[in-house]
């Protein structure tokens, strides 16, 4: 009792800072981020239901592990205002220092890991669509490799955190359990009771050069996909456009149009996973600008920072609500979310007068092997009807003749 007592007036006295915000300001803060929070957890647990359905594809198992990182990651963040030492005096601190330093460490290593795995999924499109790649192109040993580098990277630091004592609540994010000393000025004139300014500094650099490494890679991948699939997609419909001028009856190959298709769905993917990195980069220079006297700074941070979860869950199902309200367009949109959840197969009857003409269409002027086989039985059909004809008039001459 002794010691907690004194802790306490240590920290009232010595260093009011470490709970600057008012409750009147500090609430709003924790409201506002358990329910980003809250919405986050729940997009990832519906990206990881719908992805154990199809493991045996690497996005999907790239997904997977992505939403399985920001799941801890908002479950970390809302747990955050009740793990933070109790004496500090904030509304709903109920932890201490092993609590505080518990929370962030499955917080800051599920963010880093979240950022490789944004990266990863650039690389994939990167070779899919540039390189021509296939599944089976994809090296087991390496997807393994890639695993593992994602998860030892982030991990090894966050143990030195913890292993330091280096996390602890900061005030400039509204005493979130992160890279910090504590008290969090202490320095020459004071000492630190837990981790050391250099220690701090270290982790910082170290953390953010991974961090900005990680974001460059994801960004300059995503990049190029983005330019090869709209190159692609631009010499596509030119080529369509001037055969059409000059045949009309020309048939397209399949490469073109399983090019095309491809080409476009590929900007259509990427397109998301450039933002979910851009997030990813924004999130954490948030989190190296949240300074003491920047409130509005801490009220984005909390807002933006737990919801990649439910971000990438709207991503993720955005293009199946696009077909869902093709074939439905009278349905409601929770009800689509709800097909769509339960995995429910896409109907087609709407489509299907349109995609029979279209087939039909193809079979008799675009498949020159078809024609061919048809012209072969139309010509066997009038072969044997010559041939049963002439049988037919012999007979009567036959009958005809007769003795004398």
């Amino acid at each position: 009792m002794e010691n907690i007592t004194a802790e306490h007036l240590h920290t009232i006295q010595d260093h009011p800072n470490n709970n600057e915000l008012e409750d009147a300001r500090y609430i709003p803060i924790v409201v506002l981020g358990s329910l980003s929070s809250s919405l986050s957890l729940i997009g990832s647990a519906c990206i990881v239901y719908m992805s154990c359905h199809e493991l045996k594809h690497i996005k999907q198992r790239l997904l997977l592990s992505l939403s399985l990182a920001d799941m801890v990651s908002s479950m970390a963040c809302l747990l955050m205002p009740f793990a933070v030492p109790s004496f500090l005096g904030l509304p709903g601190a109920i932890g201490n220092h092993a609590s505080c330093t518990t929370v962030g460490f499955f917080h800051l290593f599920t963010f880093k890991l979240g950022a490789f795995y944004n990266t990863y999924l650039s690389l994939y499109f990167l070779l899919l669509v540039r390189w021509n790649w296939k599944e089976h192109n994809f090296s087991k040993t390496a997807e393994a490799v890639a695993h593992i580098i994602a998860v030892a990277i982030p991990l090894s630091i966050d143990v030195a955190a913890a292993a330091t004592q280096s996390l602890n609540p900061l005030p400039g994010l509204a005493n979130a359990c992160a890279y910090s000393t504590y008290p969090v000025d202490c320095g020459d004139e004071q000492d630190c009771q837990r981790s050391t300014l250099q220690t701090i500094l270290v982790l910082h650099r170290v953390a953010g050069s991974v961090v900005l490494l990680i974001s460059i890679l994801g960004f300059g991948a995503t990049g190029m996909v983005w330019f090869t699939a709209r190159k692609q997609f631009q010499t596509s419909r030119k080529y369509r456009f001037d055969r059409s001028d000059s045949s009309l009856t020309k048939p397209a190959t399949t490469s073109s149009r399983t090019g095309n298709a491809k080409s476009s769905s590929s900007m259509d993917a990427n397109d998301k996973y450039i933002r979910q990195v851009g997030v990813q980069a924004v999130l954490y220079s948030l989190e190296q600008l949240g300074q003491r006297d920047f409130y509005g700074i801490q009220i984005l941070f909390w807002i933006l920072f737990p919801l990649q979860g439910a971000f990438n869950f709207f991503v993720y199902t955005r293009l199946s609500v696009q077909r869902w309200r093709r074939v439905h367009p009278e349905a409601s949109i929770f009800w689509i979310y709800g097909q769509i959840l339960t995995c429910a197969v896409l109907p087609n009857h709407n489509r299907g007068s349109t995609v029979h003409r279209n087939t039909s269409r193809r079979d008799v002027r675009l498949s020159p092997q078809k024609a061919l086989e048809q012209q072969r039985s139309t010509g066997r059909e009038e072969d044997g009807s010559s041939l049963q004809q002439p049988a037919a008039s012999s007979n009567p001459p036959e009958q005809k003749v007769e003795s004398p």
